[in-house]
């Protein structure tokens, strides 16, 4: 087979960093003509740890994902992420063998299947041979694995193989245990995820979403879900044998092969192979496994019922804004505590000292079709190290220490600022702070006695709330303060800007070198290195999905600037838009140990002052949604503007340049008043002599 005639190249030529540009690391971005299949091939001879034969590939499924779950079965497509792997005993026997493992994640808009392997030298070769032979060998073993890879993202085949399945119907799922097994398995899955932080405040972020938007729908998917006529039937306790007719009646069996049929298009799949092998053989190889993939021409349009299609112009992610959604991290499950007065003692103690973490969510603009993405990432860039810095002089060590002398407190003990996808066309600033019920309360009474503020605070239900809708507009009212005061367009603050942004550009331009460099040494001493080459294939495969660079620049990641210098009327005009105040959506989480005091009297709270608590029926904490009062233009721009009378430090960067500069400044005025004086006094030595010589004469 000839692969030149059965691809066509998209891109060869790659900017790569320069810590790469000494070795012989390769990329080839190609499609194969007969089903439009993207393949990234990587060829990397320059191996650590002795990992040579370390073999690394992954299939990206572009608009495949749980936005596709229809609303009587969610978790549908995460369940087909785990019977897509599952459902192929040969491979995964094979890979297990040989050392190997499989993985894959689902997120709204795609799939991700991925794994690595460390193909094993021959043994007894002799020494002469060894080097010939092992080519072969190497080459043979990928040939086999990928071409077993493949039938994964064919419908038409079964766990054997077999182009009938395991029955005679031809599904792909037709193993009625397999599907039990996987159904439990993600229940078990979600357990997990009902005690995990940053699981609760993602779907709390599902809690604030517009109900008409894919993502506002549960997404791991449990028993509940994904088998709903067992749960509603509640006249027997035999939910196994329940759950048995149900597959027997071939409704969830029809579903998934159903979404399965119309999902797996090789046109829709991005493939990502990386190992020691030249590009040539790499691309061999991949044509002999996955060009027998084809697209299903056959397909309904519009789609069969039960399939829902994500698309670009669905619904806006967020309808109401200004909104706080605070969530009580035990809810009304929590653990029920004894009632003895040591216990009580320990349980408030302990109380006290648990966290409090917030998460203030700002949209960042959509991305259109011919919109350039790089100034947008670059801002994104700069957004996150300008809040979440935490060196000194920085906005955290403010709100640490010069706060923390004002107050006696140190209010937070940590800012975290990143950007995070919910779809191709939704994206959102997340700015994530952490305290504690110690901290707040006594910053709380330290705010009210300098403010001459009635009233005290303690953890009870309504004082609790009060406090920390106080404690939430101090921390909103100082990030907003921090960046009006850093875009005011004054001489003063534009040059300090400027030189914040000349570093920031500088500090990119460089940081990819020396992380590559770090990395490289980290490779040569750690033998986790296959995590990161896994990890270096599923960026790049979600650098494709969401085309955030053009295809020439995926060495360098997204974090390169791509042009020569910022521009800083744009980059002022872009952050006055994205943090717009009137755009912001809060979360709250507190972990309440002694829930029912504070449920009992939470109504009487100013900052959830009419609505009720509700139960989250997936993740099972209670939560409460109520309006951010944001107040009298409070955080207009242009008023807040006027309302600074306090600078705040300027980064510790910026603070050494400016006094490079005044030092600088400094030493040319001196070397002008020195040569000012060198020159007075020769003018005076000058007119001495005239007066001599007019004295002798």
């Amino acid at each position: 087979m000839n692969c030149f005639f059965s691809a066509t190249t998209l891109q060869t030529n790659f900017k790569k960093p320069l810590i790469e540009q000494h070795n012989n690391k390769c990329y080839k971005y190609i499609k194969l003509n007969n089903n439009g299949l993207k393949v990234l091939l990587i060829s990397d001879c320059h191996h650590h740890g002795g990992l040579k034969n370390h073999f690394t590939c992954s299939m990206t499924i572009k608009n495949f994902g749980s936005f596709n779950d229809p609303m009587n079965y969610l978790g549908l497509t995460h369940l087909l992420e785990h019977l897509i792997i599952f459902n192929h005993y040969q491979f995964i026997n094979q890979l297990k063998k040989m050392g190997g493992d499989i993985n894959g994640y689902t997120l709204g808009d795609f799939m991700n299947i991925y794994f690595d392997v460390l193909i094993n030298e021959q043994e007894g070769e002799e020494e002469e041979e060894e080097e010939e032979e092992e080519e072969d060998y190497y080459y043979h073993q990928l040939n086999s694995i990928l071409m077993k890879f493949s039938q994964l993202f064919n419908p038409a085949m079964g766990k054997n193989g077999s182009g009938s399945g395991s029955g005679s119907d031809g599904r792909m799922v037709n193993d009625k245990n397999l599907i039990m097994g996987e159904i439990n398995s993600i229940n078990e899955e979600h357990q997990l995820n009902i005690t995990d932080d940053d699981k609760i405040l993602y779907h709390g972020l599902r809690l604030l979403s517009n109900i008409n938007h894919p993502f506002n729908k549960f997404a791991t998917g449990n028993k509940s879900t994904l088998s709903p006529e067992i749960n509603n039937n509640s006249t027997t306790n035999k939910p196994k044998l329940l759950l048995n007719n149900f597959i027997n009646k071939l409704k969830l069996k029809y579903l998934l092969n159903n979404h399965l049929q119309y999902f797996l298009q090789p046109s829709n799949m991005i493939l990502i192979v990386k190992s020691k092998l030249s590009l040539i053989n790499l691309q061999n190889l991949v044509i002999k496994s996955f060009l027998q993939l084809e697209n299903n021409h056959k397909l309904i349009t519009p789609p069969p019922p039960g399939i829902q299609p994500f698309i670009d112009s669905s619904p806006p992610l967020f309808v109401k804004y200004n909104q706080i959604l605070h969530i009580y991290r035990n809810g009304s499950n929590s653990t029920n505590l004894s009632s003895s007065s040591s216990s009580l003692l320990l349980t408030n103690h302990q109380q006290r000292l648990k966290p409090i973490k917030i998460r203030l969510i700002l949209p960042l603009p959509n991305k259109t079709k011919t919109q350039s993405n790089s100034n947008s990432l670059l801002y994104e860039n700069i957004w996150c190290n300008l809040i979440g810095d935490e060196s000194i002089n920085s906005l955290s060590f403010f709100l640490k220490q010069q706060q923390g002398q004002e107050y006696g407190v140190n209010l937070i003990n940590s800012i975290f600022v990143f950007s995070q996808y919910i779809s191709k066309i939704d994206k959102l600033l997340l700015i994530d702070i952490t305290t504690t019920n110690n901290q707040c309360q006594k910053f709380i009474k330290s705010y009210n006695k300098r403010n001459n503020t009635a009233g005290t605070y303690n953890n009870s239900g309504s004082d609790f709330g009060s406090g920390l809708n106080i404690v939430i507009n101090y921390l909103i009212n100082n990030i907003w303060k921090f960046i009006n005061q850093l875009i005011i367009n004054e001489k003063k603050n534009r040059s300090i800007l400027i030189n914040c942004l000349n570093e920031y550009y500088k500090i990119f331009k460089f940081n990819l070198i020396f992380q590559q460099q770090q990395q490289e040494r980290e490779e040569s001493l750690s033998i986790n290195n296959r995590d990161q080459s896994i990890d270096e294939i599923l960026n790049l495969s979600e650098l494709l999905i969401y085309e955030d660079v053009p295809i020439e620049d995926l060495p360098l990641g997204n974090k390169y600037p791509q042009k020569d210098s910022i521009n800083v009327d744009e980059f002022i005009y872009q952050t006055e838009k994205v943090f717009d105040i009137s755009k912001l959506n809060v979360i709250i989480m507190t972990f309440d140990s002694n829930n029912k005091k504070i449920n009992n009297n939470i109504k009487k709270s100013t900052f959830i002052s009419s609505s009720t608590i509700m139960t989250d029926p997936y993740y099972s904490f209670d939560y409460k949604l109520e309006e951010l009062d944001i107040g009298k233009g409070f955080y207009n721009s242009m008023n807040m503007m006027k309302m600074i009378t306090s600078e705040f430090p300027n980064f510790e960067m910026l603070q050494s340049n400016n006094n490079k500069n005044k030092n600088n400044n400094k030493n040319n005025n001196k070397n002008k008043n020195k040569n000012n004086n060198k020159n007075k006094n020769k003018n005076k030595n000058k007119n001495k002599n005239k007066n001599k010589n007019k004295n002798k004469n």
